[in-house]
């Protein structure tokens, strides 16, 4: 295993971060071929610095959806250079579902990252079934 730490606080300048989220480390690691790109409770303001300082290093195969999917997590600028095939979605169903009503602040980035990736690329933590160990979520949800 490979791990790349892509930002720490001090990449922002300890002190003068607006959000303690912006206090999460950001890491890239690789697995044989594949990656992954693991992103705590990022914040828009580390995004914005990681587009314009990591770009090609943002690249991934999976992204843990950053702050649960909830408000002030990603960006679509973010989501654009990571290009995910798999998202991975550190929530339970509820807050899942939560995060993709249009109430929700991030619905519209929610929903550009969905349809970045292919139906069924999608997992929910916590959310488990007997038969492969996940729920896999095959569509974007409709209700308004």
């Amino acid at each position: 295993v490979k791990v790349e730490v892509l930002y720490t606080i001090e990449d922002l300048a300890l002190g003068t971060f607006t959000d303690f989220n912006a206090a999460s480390t950001i890491t890239r690691l690789t697995i044989g071929d594949k990656t992954i790109l693991m992103t705590g409770d990022a914040s828009p303001e580390v995004w914005d610095l990681l587009c314009a300082t990591q770009e090609s290093a943002l690249k991934s195969d999976y992204l843990q959806v950053p702050h649960h999917g909830a408000h002030d997590g990603g960006t679509t600028a973010a989501y654009d250079l990571i290009k995910p095939t798999y998202l991975l979605w550190p929530c339970g169903e509820l807050l899942y579902e939560m995060n993709l009503t249009i109430w929700n602040k991030d619905y519209a980035v929610n929903k550009y990252l969905l349809e970045l990736v292919e139906s069924g690329n999608s997992y929910i933590a916590g959310v488990y079934d007997a038969t492969n160990n996940t729920e896999r979520i095959t569509e974007f949800p409709t209700s308004e």
